[in-house]
Formats: C-alpha cells, structure tokens, sequence
C-alpha cells in the first residue's frame, strides 16, 4: 500500500482557469472520502529552505505546494521518492500517517503550501515526530 498517492488536479477536472488565473477546490478528496477536516494551514516556504522532514504517528495529511518550483519527498517502502513541481503544476499530496515527508523549496522566490489534516492540531501535543529525508 503507498504511503502518499499523487493526484494531478489539472486532470480530475477540479482545476478552473481563466484570464484572471487558477482556482482548485483541493479540500474535494478528503470530504469525498468521508474524511472530516478538522485543521487548514497555509504557509510560504523561503528559497533553499525545507518544511516538513517530520511524520505524523495518528493524522493524515494533504498537501498542495504551488507558487514556483519545488520538491516534495517522501520515504516509502524504506526508500526515498520524490515528485518535482514547477510552477505550473497542481498535485496534491495524501499523506498516509507515519509516513515521513518533507518539501524544498528549489526556486528563486518564496512558494507557498496549502495542507489539511484528519486531526485537530494540538500545540502541546503535536502529533509530529522529526524524520530528516532532505
């Protein structure tokens, strides 16, 4: 079973374009599936820099990485994967629990990355454990 499937938004027909840009409903997979979501954060990633290198023990994870070139990895089946992003593309990330992921970013300018979670986030408990892939 992988531990993070890969969707292509452009191509599951959730991705709308126009003169004034894009827009993706990324929320659509997991409330399809009966998941409830239950924590939105949003955050920019500086150039060279790396968010993630972390698992969750309990919690399922969505990511939606967009603004520029990047690349997320993760560790499956004891090795390392990983899928490169460039400006245009629009995936969306399912992130199995326990499995380690990270994202870096590889352009000029800030990116940015959009994830939700199965779980409410707990400060005092975080259900985060450090696993450095980059």
């Amino acid at each position: 079973m992988p531990t993070v499937k890969i969707y292509n938004l452009d191509k599951l027909n959730i991705n709308r374009s126009d003169e004034r840009g894009w827009i993706v409903s990324i929320a659509e997979f997991a409330t399809k599936k009966g998941y409830k979501i239950k924590n939105i954060h949003t955050g920019s990633i500086s150039p060279g820099k790396i968010r993630g290198n972390h698992l969750h023990r309990k919690q399922k994870e969505w990511v939606f990485i967009f603004g520029g070139k990047g690349i997320f990895s993760w560790k499956e089946g004891g090795k390392n994967k990983k899928q490169t992003l460039n400006l245009k593309d629009h995936f969306l990330f399912e992130v199995e629990p326990r499995c380690p992921h990270a994202i870096k970013n590889i352009d000029s300018h800030d990116i940015y990355v959009c994830a939700f979670t199965n779980q409410k986030y707990n400060p005092k408990n975080p259900d985060r454990i450090l696993a450095e892939i980059i």
